[in-house]
């Protein structure tokens, strides 16, 4: 990222002297007060340069540029911004009264050649060194957003998320103050940002038209079924419905751009350590190696490897989206910081509802603290309805558990086990305990071939 005095440089080699741009000590106090509250900088945010780009010398509309971010606004627009850590050369185009930055395009009014040219060695100067991170950090993820929806103009990205939308959204979506807000949509009719949705480091929270505030973290949303239809994107079991129908495919989109971002999982992996513990899950010693690793890493993982009872059970509450959540769902056992057992549906789930069950079932599965488990149930004391059964066994089918060992099946009457269950997935499995009525025949000659029966 540029500092501010090798900004400051930049800006007397390429900006000082230009029509209608004022730098550093030469900038107006009527013009560097209107520009600050305009561009909603915050307080103490030094102006190195500005453009005015308003007939009367106002200085609500041009361009501005500070030590953190280039930040630009047209007549009767709102300001947008963009941080010089989200930018590289490859995202600027300047051409002939406009300005394409990191996905974003203002277009000026008293605007010349020479200003073109300046603007363009300048921002490319400015921007020489540094490349755009790609990892999930929140710079990376707001960069992200902007390349998606930055031209949206209900889109509010920091740091020109206007406060009272922040405010706003942060009480909506209750929001925790050392949680920063990464992406704003306000799909309100007059601006309050009480509906539409947020983005932060852990989740994305959603508010539709006539509906209540609700919330998915990163971990179970992209592990969830992601479709849109008209006005609603679904996300699991999970349905957000927007105001306007053309919004719905970007938000997908974003959603897919993210995950690729994250590499399908929000945590650290040890690609050598999880090849040891999958080709030997007894093997603590590894799996202690592992939780010394996470430590490192600054991952809750690490910190409920040795934490027992009420510290582990805080632990989880505390970091939910990292750790896992299963509620009434499943119930599970812990070993090293991840699940050892995991019992789907212990008791018979109120709805009779075979697409809940199935996002359920999906959600519990593919978290990353099911990767290690070597003892997987179906039902429990309450046998699962035979109508949920078949989608939970879909949701098996789609995920992989290298480690599981014992595989247990307690579902009612009528209750079928169909080829979707295939016993090849779990090469380690020693024993399966199948109460139903029937099981296909293959599945039941494959596992008669696996357990040596």
């Amino acid at each position: 990222m540029s500092d501010g005095h090798r900004l400051r440089e930049l800006v007397r080699e390429h900006l000082d002297g230009l029509d209608a741009v004022y730098v550093l000590d030469g900038i107006p106090a009527r013009k560097l007060r209107n520009a600050r509250t305009s561009h909603h900088l915050a307080k103490g945010e030094p102006i190195l340069a500005l453009f005015d780009d308003t007939l009367f010398g106002s200085a609500t509309d041009g361009f501005v540029v500070t030590p953190e971010r280039f930040s630009f606004k047209e007549l009767l627009e709102n300001p947008r911004s963009v941080r010089w850590a989200e930018v590289s050369p490859s995202d600027i185009d300047v051409g002939a009264k406009s300005i394409r930055i990191a996905g974003l395009t203002g277009k000026f009014t008293t605007w010349n050649a020479a200003l073109e040219r300046a603007v363009r060695a300048f921002l490319r100067a400015a921007t020489a060194h540094h490349r755009p991170e790609t990892t999930w950090t929140p710079t990376a993820i707001t960069a992200t957003v902007r390349q998606c929806l930055g031209e949206d103009t209900d889109v509010y990205l920091p740091p020109s998320i206007p406060p009272h939308k922040l405010a706003n959204a942060r009480e909506r979506y209750h929001v925790p103050p050392g949680e920063p807000v990464l992406a704003l949509f306000d799909d309100t009719v007059f601006g309050s940002a009480r509906e539409g949705w947020v983005m932060t480091p852990r989740r994305w929270a959603f508010c539709g038209t006539f509906e209540s505030p609700a919330e998915v973290a990163w971990t179970d949303l992209f592990t969830a079924e992601r479709t849109c239809e008209e006005n609603r994107v679904r996300v699991g079991r999970h349905v957000y419905t927007q105001l306007h129908a053309r919004r719905t495919p970007a938000l997908i989109g974003v959603f897919q751009r993210l995950q690729d971002l994250a590499g399908g999982t929000l945590e650290p992996r040890n690609p050598a350590l999880d090849a040891r513990i999958t080709a030997d899950p007894d093997d603590e010693a590894a799996l202690a190696v592992y939780a010394d690793w996470l430590l490192e890493q600054g991952h809750p993982r690490g910190f409920a490897a040795t934490a027992t009872g009420s510290a582990l059970a805080e632990l989880v509450a505390e970091n939910g989206p990292e750790l896992g959540t299963p509620d009434g769902t499943a119930s599970v056992t812990w070993r090293w910081g991840f699940w050892d057992r995991v019992a789907l549906f212990p008791t018979a789930p109120l709805a009779d509802d075979a697409d809940t069950a199935y996002h359920d079932a999906r959600r519990v599965l593919r978290h990353p603290s099911a990767r290690f488990v070597r003892s997987l149930a179906i039902g429990g004391a309450d046998p699962l309805p035979p109508g949920l059964l078949e989608p939970v066994l879909r949701a098996l089918s789609e995920v992989s558990l290298p480690c599981v060992e014992r595989l247990a099946i307690a579902a009612g009457p009528r209750a079928f086990v169909s080829d979707t269950l295939d016993p090849r997935r779990f090469p380690r499995l020693r024993e399966a305990d199948l109460d139903v009525e029937r099981v296909d025949p293959a599945v039941r000659g494959m596992l008669a071939g696996r357990l040596g029966r």
